[in-house]
């Protein structure tokens, strides 16, 4: 099973609102899972749709910070690729060049727009 922060971080904001065992409930899952998941452990798609609509959690959300979609940002999608485990330190410095030019060009366009 995979570990995701992102999905662990979703998942403790969701247990803010709502106890462990009531989402556990609404979504029929057992408590053991929703603990796994606040350990970043990641269960299966259907099990992730039923977890993010009793913890009132968008579905699409649920499913990126698990891993089953792909991220909607390009940049997003660049530092997961970071976090391959064999990548050469080149390429990776590369691609963090890329990502800093990519957020300090949004960033200018912001300010633009806000002008």
């Amino acid at each position: 099973m995979a570990v995701r922060e992102e999905l662990a971080a979703l998942m403790r904001d969701a247990t803010k609102n709502r106890s462990q065992r009531r989402i556990a409930r609404d979504a029929d899952v057992s408590q053991t899972t929703i603990g796994n998941m606040l350990l970043g452990r990641v269960p299966g798609q259907d099990i992730c749709r039923r977890v993010a609509a009793a913890a009132g959690i968008d579905e699409e959300t649920m499913l990126r910070a698990a891993g089953h979609l792909e991220p909607a940002d390009p940049v997003d999608r660049v530092k997961l690729c970071l976090r391959a485990p064999r990548m050469l330190p080149e390429t990776e410095r590369q691609l963090r060049q890329v990502i800093e030019q990519i957020e300090a060009e949004r960033a200018k366009n912001r300010d633009n727009e806000s002008q």
